[in-house]
């Protein structure tokens, strides 16, 4: 783009800018949904092939809780570069999360150590999920005050984390199935990675 002198512009355009505001935000509301079904579908997995629901959704609920801790606190290592650090992010948590129910029926049918599995599709998906937020604030730093980006953000993730704690049980769990399910989250995932990818490509970071 020229300026008036002849001169290359750099600004960055405001229509890429707010692009890219509004798709982390739809972004932030479809992987907070995608967070939360994984963890219950864990849950109902382990549930349904062992027995004691309580003893089982506590364990997941606990452990994915404290490692979405651990992935919070491993953010402030990402320094460069977020916008493609969250893209990665999506893309392993769309694999990590898309195969976890077949992973877990896997490990139970022909392996003897079916909570390892567990155990560690829970650690990993928790520690990438609770890097998304913290990112996620960053990213948005410049386009928002801290407490409108606080906001926000907590306001999108409380409000997915509650449709899919209504979709699971009323829609995904008896139409979908638990595998289909962790597949069509896994796609959802995919999606938001496939979008920032292409925000980034826009704006050419």
């Amino acid at each position: 783009m020229l300026s008036e002198t002849g001169e290359t512009s750099t600004e960055m355009p405001a229509h890429p800018q707010r692009s890219k505001e509004i798709a982390l935000l739809i972004g932030t509301f479809i992987i907070a949904i995608c967070g939360l079904v994984y963890e219950l579908l864990e849950s109902t997995i382990s549930s349904y092939l062992l027995g004691d629901s309580v003893y089982y959704f506590s364990l997941v609920i606990g452990l994915f809780m404290s490692t979405m801790g651990l992935g919070a606190w491993l953010s402030r290592f990402v320094d460069r570069q977020l916008e493609r650090a969250f893209v990665r992010l999506q893309m392993g948590i769309a694999v990590v999360g898309g195969f976890s129910a077949l992973v877990l029926f896997w490990a139970f049918a022909y392996l003897d150590n079916y909570e390892a599995f567990l155990y560690l599709i829970t650690i990993v998906l928790g520690a990438m999920l609770g890097m998304e937020i913290p990112l996620i604030v960053r990213i948005l730093k410049e386009s928002f005050s801290l407490k409108t980006n606080l906001s926000n953000v907590f306001t999108l993730d409380y409000a997915g984390a509650l449709i899919a704690a209504l979709l699971f049980p009323l829609v995904l769990v008896p139409h979908l199935g638990l595998m289909q399910t962790g597949f069509l989250f896994g796609l959802f995932n995919l999606l938001v990675g496939t979008m920032g990818w292409w925000i980034l490509s826009l704006i050419h970071i």
